[in-house]
């Protein structure tokens, strides 16, 4: 295991959950996401993506939303049209994930603190 993240697939759900642990920069998240797609760790059939922060403290400035929005939106093979639903238990965690949320982008972000809701919210094809 990495010691800042992990990855596991639900191919029930098909769900792929990443977890993070620690401090993670926006280097680490590009760098991570680079590995996976090296890797072959996006199925391709997944549904969509839960990211779980409640273990990590996120060190990423408010203005790198934009850097984060390009970097999926040129990926758009293996982001375009998904969802991601990031896990957060902190104000400070919240902020970037909340301001890509209400940006426009190839994807459909929401935030959430339970996994329970992450996940009703991933497999409710109605509500996007």
């Amino acid at each position: 295991m990495n010691e800042k993240y992990k990855y596991y697939y639900d191919p029930n759900t098909r769900i792929l959950y990443r977890a993070h642990y620690g401090n993670i920069s926006i280097e680490d998240i590009f760098e991570s996401w680079n590995l996976a797609i090296k890797n072959n760790l996006i199925p391709k059939d997944v549904n969509g993506f839960i990211l779980d922060y409640r273990d990590a403290n996120l060190n990423v400035n408010l203005a790198d939303h934009k850097k984060i929005i390009a970097y999926f939106d040129t990926r758009e093979d293996q982001f375009g049209g998904k969802k991601f639903a990031v896990l957060v238990d902190t104000p400070k965690n919240t902020v970037v994930p909340f301001v890509i949320e209400h940006t426009p982008k190839h994807y459909i972000l929401k935030t959430f603190n339970t996994e329970e809701a992450a996940i009703d919210w991933m497999l409710n094809n109605e509500y996007p």
